[in-house]
């Protein structure tokens, strides 16, 4: 179902799931899509490279490249990132 004009996100992850998501990732480059690999093993092409942390804190390490992706997909757009697009913010006093 991905092609070219897609592009997957897979975050690593740890242990046993690792080695799953590494496939996927290959999996859809085999298959002509594009898929880019958040995280420590460093063996994947195209991929994010995080430090290798303890996983309470792998996490916040695998958001940081997305939180820095989107800021830079935004600049390019010319869009003020964090600005509310469509809806307003909403406060609710009880």
């Amino acid at each position: 179902m991905a092609d070219e004009s897609v592009l997957v996100v897979i975050f690593e992850g740890s242990g046993s799931e690792a080695s799953l998501n590494r496939r996927l990732a290959e999996d859809i480059r085999r298959g002509g899509g594009k898929a880019m690999l958040v995280g420590s093993s460093g063996n994947a092409v195209g991929s994010f490279a995080i430090p290798k942390v303890d996983s309470c804190v792998r996490p916040i390490m695998e958001f940081l490249p997305m939180t820095m992706l989107s800021l830079a997909i935004a600049s390019r757009k010319g869009i003020e990132a964090g600005r509310f697009q469509r809806a307003s913010k909403i406060t609710v006093v009880a």
